[in-house]
C-alpha cells in the first residue's frame, strides 16, 4: 500500500525529474588504486526495493561527477522512495553481490524538488557500513 500525502508541489504533477549525481570523499576500498565507484537508484515499490538504473563506472577516483543522470516522473500524491547506493566495481559483473558497497543516502523524491526553481542543489551523506 502506498502513502499518500500533499506535498505542495502538484503543479509539477508528470514532470520528468532528472537526478545528477556526484560524491567527494568516498572510501577508498581498493588496496592499491583509488575505488571505481558507480550509483544505483533503487525504488521502494510495494515494500521491495527494486533497481531503477545505474550510471557508469569512473575508475581511479574518490569525487566521482557521474555523467549518466536519473530520469523519473514526479507523482506528487505518491510517497517516492529512493535509495542510491554507491559501489566500488571490481570486475565486469552486472551483479553487484561481485563489487563493495560503499555506502548509501534514501530520501523521498519530493525532498529533492524545488517547486519555485528549475534546479535544485541538495547534500546527503552516505550511510556506511559499521556506522
Amino acid at each position: 500500500m502506498s502513502t499518500v500525502f500533499n506535498t505542495g508541489l502538484g503543479h509539477l504533477a508528470g514532470s520528468k525529474i532528472e537526478i545528477l549525481i556526484s560524491c567527494t570523499n568516498l572510501a577508498d576500498l581498493d588496496d592499491f588504486t583509488k575505488s571505481d565507484p558507480m550509483c544505483v537508484l533503487f525504488v521502494r515499490q510495494f515494500g521491495q526495493w527494486k533497481e531503477y538504473d545505474r550510471t557508469e563506472a569512473i575508475r581511479n577516483t574518490l569525487n566521482p561527477q557521474f555523467v549518466k543522470s536519473f530520469v523519473l516522473e514526479f507523482e506528487p500524491g505518491m510517497n517516492q522512495q529512493l535509495m542510491f547506493s554507491v559501489y566500488d566495481i571490481d570486475s565486469r559483473s552486472q551483479d553487484l553481490k561481485h563489487h563493495d558497497y560503499v555506502g548509501a543516502v534514501e530520501d523521498h523524491l519530493h525532498n529533492l524538488i524545488d517547486g519555485d526553481q528549475l534546479i535544485k542543489t541538495t547534500n546527503k551523506n552516505l550511510r556506511v557500513p559499521g556506522s
